[in-house]
C-alpha cells in the first residue's frame, strides 16, 4: 500500500469513527492527488454542507475545481479563501492558476513576478513562471495570425463561438456571443479528453474530430497538433462547408 492509499484508509477509518469530523477534507485532497477528481469533489461538497467555514476544506475545493476545469466553482473558492484571511501564498498560487487556465497571461505573470519578490527561491512560483513565459512566447509567435483565422471563422454565418484551446483546457485565443470564449475552451478540452480516453480504452484508435448536437445547436472539436479547435454553431450549419474552413484555419495556424 503506498503513501496515499494508506493516507485514505486512515481518513476513511477517522471518518467512519466520526462522520462530522473536519478529516473529509484530508480525504477528498487523497483522491485529488490519486486522480479520482470525482470522488474527492463528492467528498469535500458534502463535508462542506456541515462545515461551511473550514477554511482548509475550502482551499481543497478550490484544487479540486482547478485540476476538473470547473472555473467559476475555483474562483468562488479561492476568492473565499482570499476574503477569510488564509495563508495568501497557497491563495496567490491558486489565483495565479486560475487566471493561466483563463488565458490571462499578462496578468498571471505579473502576481508571479510579485511572488518571485517575496518568495524567492519558491519551486512552484518558478515553474508557473516558466508556464506563462512559454504560453507568452507561443501567443507571440503565432497570436497576429490567429487572430485574424480565429475572427474569420467567428465572422461566418451561423457560427457563435470559436475557441482555440490546448490540451489542458488553457485558452489561446477566441470569441463568442456571450464574451467568454474561455468557457467554450474549457468544456470542449473536457469533452474531447472524456472521448479521446474512452475510444482508446475501446480500442478504437485516436479521436480525430467529435460533433455534438442539442435542440437547437452543435459544438464541434477538431484535433491539432497544437491542441483543440471548438466550435459553437447554430444546428442548421452545414458540415461540409464548416470542415472545409476548417481544414484550412487548422493548416494556416499550423504553418504560421
Amino acid at each position: 500500500m503506498n503513501v496515499l492509499d494508506q493516507r485514505i484508509s486512515t481518513c476513511q477509518r477517522l471518518l467512519a469513527q466520526n462522520p462530522n469530523s473536519t478529516i473529509f477534507a484530508s480525504l477528498a485532497d487523497a483522491y485529488r492527488k490519486k486522480g479520482m477528481l470525482d470522488k474527492a469533489h463528492k467528498i469535500c461538497e458534502a463535508g462542506l454542507k456541515v462545515h461551511s467555514h473550514y477554511g482548509s476544506a475550502h482551499l481543497v475545493m478550490a484544487k479540486i475545481s482547478l485540476d476538473m476545469n470547473l472555473l467559476d466553482e475555483a474562483e468562488y473558492e479561492v476568492d473565499w479563501v482570499d476574503n477569510h484571511d488564509l495563508p495568501q501564498g497557497t491563495v496567490s498560487l491558486l489565483r495565479v492558476s486560475l487566471l493561466l487556465k483563463r488565458g490571462r497571461i499578462n496578468q498571471a505573470k505579473e502576481m508571479l513576478k510579485e511572488l518571485s519578490l517575496s518568495q524567492p527561491g519558491n519551486q512552484k512560483v518558478i515553474g508557473l513562471l516558466r508556464v506563462a513565459e512559454e504560453r507568452t512566447k507561443r501567443e507571440r509567435k503565432g497570436g497576429r495570425l490567429m487572430t485574424e483565422v480565429l475572427d474569420g471563422l467567428y465572422g461566418d454565418p451561423g457560427v457563435m463561438g470559436v475557441a482555440l484551446v490546448d490540451r489542458e483546457g488553457l485558452l489561446f485565443g477566441g470569441n463568442s456571443a456571450e464574451g467568454r470564449p474561455e468557457e467554450l475552451a474549457v468544456a470542449g478540452a473536457a469533452i474531447y479528453n472524456l472521448a479521446k480516453d474512452g475510444m482508446m480504452k475501446m480500442e478504437f484508435g485516436p479521436t480525430q474530430e467529435i460533433e455534438l448536437t442539442t435542440t437547437a445547436h452543435r459544438i464541434w472539436l477538431f484535433d491539432s497538433s497544437f491542441g483543440y479547435l471548438v466550435l459553437f454553431t447554430e444546428k442548421e450549419l452545414s458540415p461540409a462547408s464548416l470542415k472545409l474552413k476548417v481544414g484550412k484555419a487548422i493548416e494556416a495556424i499550423r504553418r504560421g
